[in-house]
């Protein structure tokens, strides 16, 4: 069974709140099984895409995944922020994250393309997963960059974002707020 980890599971209802949207009106909005928050370290798969999809349309905010990944922090993401924060080296501990992901979730795999004395990382969401919104994906992506700058401070400056999607008219206003790097739309990687 594909599955995600309590944190995130939980940040998604806090970002829902911070668009004034209580995790009971979420929760009760969902056409799915309710979800037991607190009562279970994991939850399906499919039950969080559709806790995702209505969170979205619930909250009309374009930028519902870039906020809830840029409000990440290295606790949301229990041991697997713990492992990489406490690697010897920084291509260490991201080859340890690309390893240890699944426990965070089973929604899409993380690698590590080393270029010289670059890193490409790679998140892709799992072809299965149709209903794997944009933003969630957004969320993905969004979530490395407060992480790597918490545990790298000003050594850390990414040359730039890429997402495999089409460019939406509103990139600018909507990623720049979250990046401090170059956006770039329809490329080969996320």
């Amino acid at each position: 069974m594909a599955s995600v980890s309590k944190p995130w599971v939980e940040h998604i209802l806090q970002t829902a709140e911070r668009f004034s949207l209580s995790r009971e009106q979420l929760l009760n909005s969902c056409p799915l099984q309710p979800i037991r928050i607190g009562e279970l370290e994991r939850y399906h798969l499919d039950d969080v895409v559709q806790l995702w999809n209505h969170a979205i349309e619930q909250c009309k905010a374009e930028d519902f995944g870039l906020r809830m990944g840029s409000t990440m922090t290295p606790s949301h993401l229990n041991i697997v922020s713990y492992i990489v924060l406490n690697s010897p080296t920084l291509l260490d501990g991201l080859s340890k994250a690309q390893r240890y992901y699944r426990l965070i979730s089973d929604g899409g795999d993380l690698s590590i393309d080393q270029q010289g004395a670059a890193a490409l990382l790679i998140y892709n969401p799992k072809p299965e997963l149709e209903a794997f919104h944009k933003q969630q994906l957004h969320a993905a992506i969004a979530t490395l960059h407060p992480v790597l700058k918490w545990a790298l401070g000003q050594q850390y400056q990414p040359v730039q974002i890429t997402f495999c999607h089409p460019r939406p008219i509103n990139a600018e206003r909507l990623f720049t707020p979250y990046f401090d790097c170059p956006v770039l739309f329809s490329q080969a990687h996320n």
